[in-house]
């Protein structure tokens, strides 16, 4: 494996470690109240995501973007 792509790692704009990368992922488990993701970010998230790898290239993901009244009830 380079050793170069261990040392340089772009997150959010910061050039970082993997070994800092990996470090500092959290868990969130208490969510804000108000939503402060555009819907450009989610729509790059999802089609970032789309790129993942599947067996057999299946693609199986199925994407619900809900918001409002439709979020309450989910």
């Amino acid at each position: 494996m380079d050793r170069d792509f261990l040392d340089n790692i772009s997150c959010m704009g910061e050039s970082m470690k993997l070994t800092e990368v990996i470090q500092a992922r959290t868990s969130v488990r208490k969510y804000k109240e108000s939503p402060s993701v555009g819907n450009d970010i989610i729509r790059k998230l999802i089609e970032l995501g789309m790129r993942a790898p599947s067996p057999k290239n299946r693609q199986p993901w199925q994407v619900i973007h809900v918001t409002g009244m439709e979020k309450d009830h989910f």
